[in-house]
C-alpha cells in the first residue's frame, strides 16, 4: 500500500455517504485539530488532556511499530524504536 493510498482517507459526508479525501489525514477529529493548530481549550487544561513529549513519542512509536510490523511481518517493541527513554 502506498503513502498516497494511505493519505486518501475515506470518511462520511453529512448524509452518511462515504467519500474520499485526497491528500489529507481525514481521521483527525476537528477538536483535536483545533487544539493542535490553535491552542488547547480551557476544558483540556482543566482535564490535563495534553500529552507531553514523552507520551507523544510513544504514540508515534506505536504507529511506526504497526507499519514496520506489517512491512516486515514481525513484531516490533517500542524499545527497539525509541531505545531506553525512561
Amino acid at each position: 500500500m502506498s503513502v498516497e493510498t494511505l493519505s486518501a482517507v475515506a470518511e462520511a459526508d453529512d448524509n452518511g455517504h462515504r467519500r474520499r479525501c485526497a491528500r489529507t489525514h481525514g481521521g483527525a477529529d476537528p477538536l483535536i485539530r483545533r487544539e493542535l493548530f490553535v491552542g488547547e481549550t480551557e476544558e483540556s487544561r482543566r482535564l490535563s488532556m495534553a500529552a507531553d513529549s514523552r507520551q507523544g513519542a510513544y504514540a508515534v512509536a506505536v504507529g511506526e511499530a504497526l507499519w514496520r510490523s506489517v512491512r516486515d511481518n514481525r513484531p516490533y517493541t517500542i524499545r527497539e524504536l525509541l531505545g531506553d527513554i525512561d
